[in-house]
């Protein structure tokens, strides 16, 4: 069985995260990261509240830590996998766990782009949420429909996460305004989401200059796992191409559905969600229909997922 692991990004995040893990061997991680990040890691998984873990740096450190965590207690386990891909910020961890990037490098590029991200959050102020019942294509209509340039001009499409799930992005006005507009338009739901910026939109272009700054300082490995990214969606199997890739994915919709297609096209007939919640998993059911899916979040977690993937 060809098998696919994916981390999750930030909004996943939940407060005392880490505490289950503190004793586990895999717990070593912590101070892997916060060596590369000069950040106290496990301090911030397992003290920090849900107002200081929601802040921009302290999400992504957060989530990205998690995913190495059980990712580690996975593979001590005895669970092999072929391929990888991550949601957003979650994309870092899975070229982390490919070797495109040592954990300190993943960490130091973690660090500078919540920082920088962080920054365009404060100098305007901006959310997510996300919309049930309509596709990309349906969502951007609705918004191209808006008469208020206002609202329209300021509202993205940035995340397409599911066939019937998408995430839009903007500023907080332009967000609020959005629910009722697209709930005519047919959407089930509009829930705005736990993050304090527009993410992949052109609100994140201020923390442009700072990642580039890193990415195109670091060294890149070619991938030893399939990895699909988020930008278009497709494996890239060189080294060269990620730190574009990466830096294209600021300011650009995360295109989630099509990378979790192609990693099915290429033959991927199970993934395991590794890291804090399982709501990838929830989206690759709807994505990937017949495909095996567990998680691991919790140490209590990995025996069920290596059963699963056994079976």
């Amino acid at each position: 069985m060809t098998v696919a692991a994916v981390f999750p990004g930030q909004g996943s995040q939940a407060p005392q995260m880490g505490e289950p893990w503190v004793g586990h061997p895999a717990w070593a991680v912590t101070e892997e990261v916060s060596d590369g990040c000069g950040v106290n890691v496990a301090k911030l998984l397992t003290k920090a509240d849900a107002e200081e873990l929601r802040q921009t740096t302290n999400a992504q450190l957060g989530g990205f830590t998690m995913g190495l965590i059980a990712h580690r207690a996975a593979t001590e386990a005895g669970i092999s996998v072929q391929a990888a891909a991550g949601h957003s910020l979650g994309e870092y961890t899975a070229l982390t766990v490919a070797g495109v990037l040592s954990i300190t490098d993943g960490a130091q590029l973690v660090r500078t782009r919540g920082e920088a991200m962080g920054e365009a959050c404060r100098q305007q102020p901006s959310t997510m949420a996300a919309v049930i019942g309509l596709d990309g294509d349906e969502v951007a209509q609705a918004l191209e429909r808006i008469d208020d340039a206002d609202i329209r001009d300021n509202l993205w499409v940035a995340n397409h996460n599911s066939p019937a799930q998408v995430a839009i992005a903007g500023t907080v006005d332009a967000i609020n305004a959005a629910g009722d507009l697209l709930a005519e338009a047919g959407a089930k739901r509009v829930m705005t989401l736990e993050v304090d910026g527009a993410f992949h939109t052109p609100l994140m272009a201020p923390a442009q200059a700072a990642l580039d700054g890193v990415l195109h300082s670091l060294h890149f490995q070619n991938p030893q796992l399939t990895v699909a990214a988020n930008v278009d969606g497709e494996i890239h199997p060189h080294a060269e191409d990620w730190p574009n890739l990466l830096s294209q994915q600021l300011c650009s919709p995360v295109r989630w559905t099509d990378a979790i297609t192609t990693l099915v096209d290429d033959g991927v007939h199970a993934f395991i969600e590794l890291g804090s919640g399982t709501t990838l998993s929830g989206l690759i059911k709807r994505i990937a229909r017949g495909t095996t899916t567990t998680a691991i979040g919790e140490p209590d977690q990995v025996s069920s997922a290596v059963e699963r993937l056994e079976s």
